[in-house]
C-alpha cells in the first residue's frame, strides 16, 4: 500500500479532498469534511470508518452535506458527529439533520450518542442493513450509496420527517449480497485473510469479515445468477440497481458483468456502477436491488451524479465481431486435417503450462493465447487449406503470437501449391519461407531469445542437411530441447523479456518450448 504512517493516512487523505475542492472545509479539531455553504433544506449526515472510499467523505456536496470519517475500519468518536450535527443545523437554518449509517455496532454507538448530546437540535438517525447474505440483523452495505443518492434529491422536496419516513420505506426495500476473489488488507498489514486460488467468497462484509460461504469460482454469468436468486430478483421486478466494484475490480471485468446482468435481467429501469463503498483493495462486487414502481423515486435515482454512471432504462446491443469469409486455397489432405485438429486438441491441454512458462518471463498470457488459436482451427471443421491457417491463426491468438505464426504459415503456404502432391522439397523452401517471414516481421534473428532458436537450427541441422524426418525422429526432437535449454541462458534482445535486465536468464522460454511441443506432437502423431 502507498503509504507514510497508517495513524497519518486518513488525515491526509482528507486534506486532500478538500484542498482541491473549495466548497469543502474541515470542522477544526474533527475528521469532518463538510461543505462550507451548507443549502436551506434538512441535511444529510453520513459516516462511518474510512477505507470505503469514496464513501463517506467523496459525497460531501454530491450526495450528502457532511462525512464524519473514522480511521480505516473504525467508528469516528462521537464528539466528532455532534459537532458535525451542530454545524448543519446552524448553517441550514434549522431544517434539522437526518443521520444515515450503517448497522455497526461502533457507528450505531457513537453516532446515536451524539445525537442524543444535541437535544436542541432536531434529529432522526436511519440505520441501513441491506446485506441480504443474512436473515436477521443485517449489516449496511453498498445499499447505503443509493440511499443517500435518492434522499439527496428528495431533500429538496421535503422537511426531515417526510425525508426519514421515506428513507425507512425505501431502507425496507433494499437489498445487497457481495462475492468477493480476495479479502482486503489495513494499512501496514498483511492481507486479512487469503482465498484459496479459484475460490470465491459469497456475502462477505465490508470489512473483511467472512461471508457465508466460499465455492469453487463460477463464470460471471453464473455469480450473476447466484446473487439475484440469493436477492430473489425476477423479470417482473421493476429494478433500480447498483453494481458497486468493491475496490480491486477491473474495468473489464464490470463490464463483463454489466453485460450478464442486462441480458438476465429485462426490467432494470435505472442502472448504476462503479466504485460506490469499496472494502479498500477487495477484489469483488456487491449487487444492491430496489424494487421499486414509484415514479419519484426513479427519477430522484436516475439524477446524474460525479462518482457514478447512470442509464435510464439500459438495453444491452447485441453487436457481430466476426467476419465470414472464405480463404481460397487447395485444401489439406482428410489425413493432413487430422493431424492439424490432433495438434490443436493437445495444444490446449498444455495452456497452464504456457501460461506458467510465460508468467516468470513475460505477461503470463501465452498459454491462452496458443488455446485461442487452436480453438479457432478447431471451428473451421475439416476442411482446411494453408491460408485459412495462417489466417485465423492472426486473427485469434492476439498479441505477438498471431502475427509470428500467421506469417510463418503464410510463407509455408507460398511455397506449397499442392499439399497433397508437392514434394518435400517444396514442403521445405515453405518452412525456409516461414522463418524468413518471421525475421522480417518481428526483427529478429537467431540469439534474440525466441522461437527462432529453436525453430532455426531444428531447419539447418536437419532440412538443410537432408536427413529424413521418420530415420531421426528422437533426434531431432532431443536436438530440439537441447537448443531450448540452451535458449535459457540468452539474454533477451526481443519481447516483453527484454525490458527484465537479464532476470530472464535460466528460465525457459516460453515461444522455445511451443516449438519443441509442436515437434513432438507433429513428428509423434
Amino acid at each position: 500500500m502507498f503509504i507514510n504512517d497508517p495513524i497519518d493516512l486518513v488525515r491526509n487523505a482528507l486534506s486532500v479532498i478538500c484542498s482541491l475542492n473549495d466548497e469543502l472545509t474541515i470542522l477544526p479539531g474533527t475528521q469532518v469534511i463538510t461543505l462550507k455553504n451548507v443549502p436551506d433544506h434538512p441535511s444529510i449526515l453520513c459516516g462511518g470508518g474510512s477505507g470505503h472510499e469514496p464513501a463517506h467523505a467523496g459525497y460531501v456536496g454530491s450526495f450528502i452535506q457532511a462525512a464524519v470519517c473514522g480511521n480505516v475500519f473504525t467508528s469516528p468518536p462521537y464528539h466528532y458527529v455532534q459537532s458535525a450535527i451542530n454545524y448543519l443545523n446552524e448553517n441550514n437554518n434549522n431544517q434539522g439533520v437526518l443521520v444515515i449509517i450503517k448497522n455497526y455496532t461502533g457507528d450505531i454507538m457513537n453516532f446515536t450518542l451524539a445525537v442524543q448530546n444535541c437535544p436542541n437540535v432536531n434529529t432522526r438517525i436511519l440505520i441501513v442493513n441491506d446485506d441480504y447474505a443474512f436473515e436477521y440483523d443485517r449489516r449496511g452495505l453498498a445499499g447505503t450509496v443509493l440511499l443517500y443518492k435518492i434522499l439527496s434529491e428528495a431533500a429538496k422536496e421535503m422537511d426531515l420527517e417526510q425525508l426519514y419516513q421515506l428513507g425507512i420505506t425505501i431502507n425496507q426495500k433494499l437489498a445487497t449480497i457481495g462475492v468477493s476473489l480476495s479479502s482486503c488488507t489495513l494499512p501496514g498489514q498483511k492481507q486479512n485473510y487469503q482465498f484459496q486460488y479459484g475460490t470465491m467468497e459469497i456475502g462477505l462484509g465490508i470489512h473483511g469479515e467472512k461471508g457465508l460461504t466460499q465455492q469453487q469460482l463460477v463464470s460471471s454469468q453464473n455469480i450473476i445468477q447466484i446473487m439475484s436468486k440469493i436477492l430473489s430478483v425476477t423479470n417482473q421486478d421493476e429494478l433500480i440497481v447498483l453494481l458497486n466494484n468493491l475496490g480491486g475490480t477491473t474495468d473489464l471485468e464490470m463490464n463483463q458483468l454489466i453485460y450478464d446482468l442486462l441480458q438476465q435481467n429485462q426490467r432494470i429501469k435505472c442502472l448504476i456502477w462503479g466504485r460506490a463503498m469499496t472494502s479498500l483493495e477487495m477484489h469483488g462486487i456487491s449487487l444492491t436491488v430496489l424494487k421499486n414502481d414509484d415514479e419519484k423515486i426513479f427519477e430522484w435515482a436516475s439524477k446524474q451524479s460525479p462518482n457514478l454512471n447512470v442509464v435510464i432504462n439500459p438495453k444491452l446491443k447485441i453487436y457481430s465481431f466476426e467476419t465470414i469469409q472464405q480463404i481460397q486455397g487447395i485444401p489439406l489432405t482428410k489425413k493432413q486435417v487430422q493431424k492439424v485438429r490432433y495438434i490443436c486438441q493437445e495444444l490446449i491441454k498444455e495452456e497452464d503450462q504456457f501460461n506458467y512458462y510465460d508468467k516468470q518471463v513475460g505477461d503470463g498470457d501465452f498459454g491462452q493465447s496458443i488455446k485461442n488459436g487452436c480453438l479457432g482451427l478447431l471451428e473451421l471443421g475439416e476442411h482446411l487449406n494453408l491460408e485459412q491457417i495462417g489466417d485465423k491463426l492472426a486473427k485469434c491468438m492476439g498479441g505477438s503470437s498471431g502475427p509470428i505464426l500467421g506469417c510463418f504459415i503464410f510463407g509455408l503456404s507460398s511455397q506449397v501449391k499442392d499439399p497433397e502432391n508437392d514434394t518435400e522439397e517444396q514442403w521445405n523452401k515453405g518452412v525456409a519461407e516461414g522463418i524468413k517471414r518471421i525475421k522480417q516481421l518481428g526483427r529478429a534473428n537467431l540469439g534474440d531469445r525466441t522461437l527462432l532458436d529453436v525453430l532455426e537450427p531444428v531447419y539447418n541441422q536437419y532440412i538443410l542437411e537432408g536427413k529424413p524426418f521418420k530415420e531421426n525422429l528422437s533426434n531431432l526432437i532431443s536436438y530440439a530441447k537441447i537448443q531450448a535449454q540452451l535458449a535459457t541462458n540468452l539474454k533477451a534482445r526481443k519481447g516483453r523479456s527484454r525490458y527484465l535486465a537479464g532476470k530472464e536468464i535460466g528460465q525457459k522460454e516460453p515461444g522455445c518450448e511451443f516449438i519443441v511441443k509442436l515437434l513432438e506432437l507433429f513428428l509423434n502423431q
